[in-house]
């Protein structure tokens, strides 16, 4: 019973250290386990581009707007949006929500947050249109993570000696190799420091000729044949050698120590980085990149404003004292807007101005200068002037003007031209007596 309770208490003592380090080894890998994750934890983001207008006008400043959605993100992530503009585009100023924008690099920065977080940027470009036939520009935005880039690029990899095509690595560029004796020359460096020798004849042997005492073996008639061996004496040589020429081919001449060229391999092209993934970005379809699906792009038009001038009046008869209305629209027909158009108006002899008004733009009294500013494709600018009729008109026709003095347009079109004058447009009333 003792010895059962002992052996227990062994077996105890034994397995505590083990089990001991078996929770600390679990535990230890949960950890790293935990941190790995938090580590490759990738940040998401949602881009979005949307310009103001898709149709631009030469020299118009055009509106991008630039959304950027985060999560995942963390304390000290630095996030980059970088912009990227065509041929014809420049950028003007920039409004960041969040961060900072270089307007020369085009990088905005937007600093992270925990959490989700949400940024905006409007970016005014201005468009200035090619020659015939350009292509349209096209502007571009990035989402870059340096986290992202990090894993994606991973680490650099090491060009070995031999690989890098130095003469050191090649073989064939090494005269000796080292070893603990010294240095031993290399064959294809022996083979080619040591010329080759031409054949020589040996001269006569001029050793005299020893006698050797008679041999005390048994005659070669009394010994087996298995055992016979020739004798080791030899005679003495009488005859003077041959001295002939030999036959061989003539000695080649010294081959030359220049050392073999450098047979060093080439080095290879390193292979490029894979691009960041583009599972972190969400893009609109319309507005993914054809190149890469993580950038949004929009391409920008250029188009042309087509004008034409209009005047009206409310009414084609009136008495002296009544009010009249002349309204004066410029419509822009165009597929791009018309940046400004300035219209000098004139007001019916006699008749004072009583008010006046506009859509949009601004009017001088002085000079009747009507500047309308920017004319969307496909909208009008109006402006109303208010006269009242005088007494002496009665029995005349009262007549307003109005003409371009500039114009975006090159060539803009009247709609309701003067008697007179083509290019301008003309409202009449034709004015009755008090008493009729």
């Amino acid at each position: 019973m003792i010895r059962n309770i002992l052996a227990n208490r062994r077996a105890r003592r034994a397995a505590l250290p083990m089990c001991t380090a078996l929770v600390t080894a679990t535990a230890l890998a949960a950890v790293q386990f935990a941190v790995a994750a938090a580590r490759d934890a990738r940040p998401h983001f949602a881009l979005d581009l949307t310009l103001g207008t898709p149709v631009a006008a030469d020299g118009e400043i055009v509106t991008a707007v630039v959304r950027l959605a985060m999560s995942g993100t963390r304390p000290g992530d630095r996030v980059t949006v970088a912009g990227r503009l065509g041929e014809g585009l420049r950028t003007v100023g920039a409004d960041p929500s969040r961060g900072g924008f270089d307007a020369t690099a085009g990088v905005w920065t937007v600093p992270s947050t925990p959490g989700a977080g949400e940024a905006v940027l409007v970016w005014r470009i201005e468009a200035t249109a090619g020659g015939a036939g350009a292509p349209a520009p096209q502007i571009r935005v990035t989402v870059t993570s340096p986290r992202t880039r990090a894993r994606a690029l991973g680490p650099s990899a090491s060009v070995s000696p031999q690989a890098s095509g130095s003469p050191a690595a090649s073989p064939a560029a090494s005269p000796s190799v080292s070893t603990p004796a010294g240095p031993v020359p290399s064959p294809s460096a022996t083979a080619a420091s040591v010329p080759s020798q031409p054949p020589t004849s040996r001269p006569p042997s001029t050793r005299p000729a020893t006698s050797r005492p008679p041999s005390t073996r048994p005659p070669a008639s009394t010994r087996p044949p298995a055992t016979t061996k020739p004798p080791t004496s030899r005679p003495p040589t009488t005859a003077p050698p041959t001295t002939a020429p030999p036959t061989s081919a003539p000695p080649t001449p010294a081959a030359p120590t220049t050392p073999p060229p450098d047979t060093a391999t080439p080095t290879p092209t390193p292979t490029p980085p894979p691009p960041p993934p583009t599972s972190e970005v969400d893009v609109p379809a319309a507005q993914r990149c054809p190149d890469d699906p993580a950038s949004a792009c929009a391409e920008l038009r250029f188009g042309k404003p087509r004008l034409s001038l209009a005047r009206t009046v409310d009414a084609t008869e009136a008495r002296p004292g009544q009010t009249l209305t002349h309204t004066v629209a410029v419509t822009d027909s165009g597929d791009a807007a018309a940046l400004f158009a300035r219209v000098r108006n004139s007001l019916p002899a006699g008749a004072p101005l009583l008010w006046g008004a506009m859509t949009q733009g601004t009017y001088d009294t002085a000079t009747g200068v009507w500047t309308t500013g920017r004319i969307a494709a496909g909208g009008t600018a109006t402006l109303t002037l208010a006269v009242r009729v005088p007494d002496p008109a009665a029995g005349t026709v009262m007549s307003g003007r109005s003409d371009f003095v500039a114009s975006a347009d090159p060539a803009p079109a009247v709609a309701s031209p003067c008697p007179d004058d083509p290019d301008s447009a003309c409202s009449s009333t034709r004015i009755a007596s008090r008493m009729g």
